[in-house]
């Protein structure tokens, strides 16, 4: 059987409605209501904050969309679609606002290009560098004996094959 402070806890968090409880929770919950005078105390409060609370919500909800808003929105809605349908020269054409977007894209385009191409010869010039750094670094050298045979540096294996 459930111990009376563990169904107050579970009444206190979870309402009234049992279906919101735990599941390994609910058939104690039921057979202590049936046979406890103070749990049923406990339940009966809980659903007393139940019902203040829906209709405290209820009130909320009711101030913050009243019923003729949706109705209202919609006219309003309808209104602006009509006026806009009615005079159509007032608004200007999406082309109209449209070019001038494009010909300020199409000046600046030039400019990226001009930094994209600068971009592209500083890549390039670097990798030409590594090569020949490289190309130096690895190149074979006569046979030599001794201390300094083992100083120099050697082909990588990859690249001869």
């Amino acid at each position: 059987m459930m111990p009376l402070e563990e169904f107050e806890t579970l009444a206190a968090s979870y309402g009234t409605q049992l279906h919101r409880w735990p599941e390994e929770s609910r058939e104690a919950a039921r057979e202590l209501l049936a046979t406890s005078l103070r749990a049923q105390a406990v339940f009966h409060a809980a659903a007393a904050l139940d019902t203040a609370l829906a209709k405290a919500g209820a009130r909320e909800l009711e101030r913050l969309l009243p019923a003729a808003s949706e109705a209202a929105a919609l006219a309003r809605l309808r209104r602006h679609v009509a006026a806009r349908i009615a005079a159509p020269e007032a608004n200007p054409r999406a082309y109209d606002a449209v070019v001038p977007l494009l010909s300020r894209w199409k000046s600046g385009l030039g400019y990226a290009f001009s930094l994209r191409l600068a971009g592209l010869a500083t890549a390039c010039s670097c990798a030409v560098m590594a090569g020949l750094v490289l190309g130096a670094l690895y190149t074979t050298s006569p046979a030599q004996d001794g201390l300094s045979a083992l100083l120099q540096p050697t082909p990588i294996a990859i690249l001869e094959e």
